[in-house]
């Protein structure tokens, strides 16, 4: 934590100085030691690959239309790679924008988000989870019911997509939202995952892969289920053989992109007016327009953050590095110890509630016949090794039961947070 902090001091110090030099060409800002300097830019057609341009171009083209809105777009900062991209863009295209953060003040995503909205200029606003513990059975039951609700059931009240339900239309009209969601896609999706260097990927290695990010769980489901989910797999599986990297790019397009978050879009809208330029059709084409190892290696996404706004390059990232680079404590600032997720950590008491959940709203629905319960069984029991499937579970309890139909009860609302600017 002190460590964090002595970072984030010396380095905002450092931005301050620095104010209005942010998207200037001709300049960088860079970040080592826990110090901030400003210095001549980088070659940048010598290191940014063919196409990072036309990302750029495109990326600016697709929020520029912001700018017409009558107000600021809110913009979700993070201290991750495609927040301070949407960032970049935004300024680039003179859209007025402010900067919100979700995170307690020590968190690595709230320091960096400073750091940036600090560098641009921006008023940006954090707002404070409550006191942390373990939220209690009636506060899950809520998320199990309005996850279902928001998202048709096709995601597990594990993510976090805004499940809950607002009572009524807002009063006044809200500013449009911008986030980061779908940077995957400059990045080679999962294929970036696959890839750890030159050596090109074996189609074996792939498929092992493939087979552990899509079947892990397979053995929850009874034997009709799982063959249909299987044959939904197929086309994919045998393209492996033909290209793994790109089939792997080529199943993150398809399963995540066009799946996973076209729902959590869904749910996202329910609450208030949400763009994703990085999933605008122009940006998608002329990213995937660029060789898949550029963007594996991170090159694509750093070549149009650079083009865009070279202040923001040289800022230490939350979490992991850019790829191919070391973690040190000059590009990575990492959560202090004491952080945790209780969506993981929940203790027995829920665990307890989850198990009690699941068997007992499985037994009066056609939860089981879609589910092994022998398999459920051993999941729900303590220690519950694998929460993923636990949320899993429970939410397909919701959804097949008609549980989720309570979901407008009392109870069903935005979890308490306190703002600061």
């Amino acid at each position: 934590m002190y460590f964090t902090l002595a970072v984030s001091a010396a380095t905002a110090e450092g931005c301050a100085a620095l104010a209005g030099a942010a998207c200037d060409a001709d300049r960088t800002l860079r970040a080592a030691g826990g110090r901030v300097t400003l210095g001549p830019a980088r070659d940048e057609d010598a290191d940014a690959p063919p196409g990072a341009s036309r990302v750029a171009a495109a990326l600016t083209d697709a929020v520029r239309p912001l700018g017409k809105e009558g107000g600021p777009v809110e913009l979700s900062l993070t201290g991750g790679k495609d927040s301070r991209l949407i960032a970049a863009a935004l300024t680039a295209a003179d859209v007025p924008f402010r900067a919100l953060t979700h995170g307690f003040a020590q968190h690595p995503d709230v320091v960096i988000a400073g750091l940036i909205a600090e560098r641009l200029g921006l008023e940006h606003t954090v707002t404070e989870p409550a006191a942390p513990g373990t939220p209690d059975h009636a506060d899950v039951l809520a998320r199990l019911r309005s996850a279902v609700l928001v998202s048709d059931g096709m995601l597990s009240a594990f993510e976090n997509v805004g499940s809950w339900v607002r009572p009524g239309p807002p009063a006044t009209a809200q500013r449009v939202q911008a986030g980061g969601h779908g940077g995957e896609l400059l990045r080679g999706g999962y294929a970036q995952a696959a890839w750890r260097g030159p050596a090109a990927l074996s189609a074996a290695a792939a498929a092992e892969l493939f087979r552990r990010m899509t079947t892990r769980r397979l053995s929850l489901l009874r034997p009709p289920a799982a063959a249909a989910y299987l044959a939904s797999l197929a086309p994919s599986a045998a393209a492996l053989a033909r290209g793994p990297l790109s089939a792997l790019d080529d199943f993150y397009l398809a399963n995540r992109a066009g799946r996973w978050s076209a729902t959590a879009r869904q749910a996202y809208l329910l609450r208030s007016p949400l763009v994703q330029p990085l999933f605008e059709d122009r940006v998608v084409r002329a990213a995937r327009a660029v060789p898949l190892q550029q963007r594996m290696s991170d090159r694509l996404h750093r070549g149009v953050l650079a083009s865009l706004c070279p202040g923001l390059d040289g800022l230490p990232l939350a979490g992991s590095p850019w790829h191919g680079e070391a973690r040190t404590p000059a590009n990575v600032l990492r959560a202090p110890a004491g952080f945790s997720d209780w969506r993981r950590d929940y203790g027995e008491d829920l665990a307890r509630f989850f198990r009690g959940y699941v068997l007992d709203h499985g037994a009066g629905s056609r939860l089981f016949g879609v589910v092994r319960r022998r398999a459920a069984e051993r999941a729900l029991s303590w220690p519950q090794s694998d929460p993923h499937a636990v949320w899993a579970l429970a939410t397909l309890a919701a959804l097949m039961s008609g549980d989720w139909l309570s979901a407008r009860e009392p109870g069903s609302q935005a979890p308490a947070s306190r703002a600061r600017t």
